[in-house]
């Protein structure tokens, strides 16, 4: 009885904690000949100003046919010269988030329930080029619709 309350309250105090913050909604372009749509979205840090921001990326796949039809191929299903998928860009954006700021080396976001730290700064192994280290409190979730209906969503734990 007592493991069960105790993980309950554990369990409450996570999600009560949790915040989530729409970053971006919009409508955006896509044709009706595509294959599959995806969304992707990435941190990005100015280091000038210490502000961050949520690179967003679109892409749909589409699929060139012959004539009108994509059955049969010449040299059977499995011909070298078939039509393949192509994929092209639909959608990309910068968009800053609000009070997700980098204070020294660590990135912070301060919301209404307090300060969470997302992550650190470090450098690749092999470049020393200037990483973003996270460590599973924050991530960035991007959805598009059939439709072209595009979430962006900061979600805290």
């Amino acid at each position: 009885m007592k493991k069960t309350m105790i993980a309950a309250l554990v369990l409450a105090t996570s999600i009560a904690n949790a915040a989530e913050v729409t970053v971006l909604n919009t409508q955006v372009a896509t044709t009706p000949r595509s294959i599959s749509t995806t969304a992707f979205a990435k941190f990005q840090i100015d280091f000038d100003t210490k502000e961050t921001y949520a690179k967003i990326l679109v892409t749909e796949e589409v699929m060139e046919y012959w004539g009108g039809t994509n059955y049969p191929f010449p040299n059977g299903p499995w011909s070298p010269n078939r039509p393949m998928p192509s994929t092209m860009t639909v959608f990309s954006d910068s968009v800053k988030i609000d009070n997700l700021i980098l204070v020294d080396d660590k990135l912070i976001y301060q919301g209404a329930e307090g300060e969470v730290e997302c992550g650190t700064m470090g450098v690749t192994r092999v470049f020393k080029k200037p990483t973003l280290l996270l460590n599973g409190n924050c991530k960035l979730d991007a959805d598009v619709t059939r439709g072209g209906d595009l979430t962006v969503k900061f979600i805290t734990k």
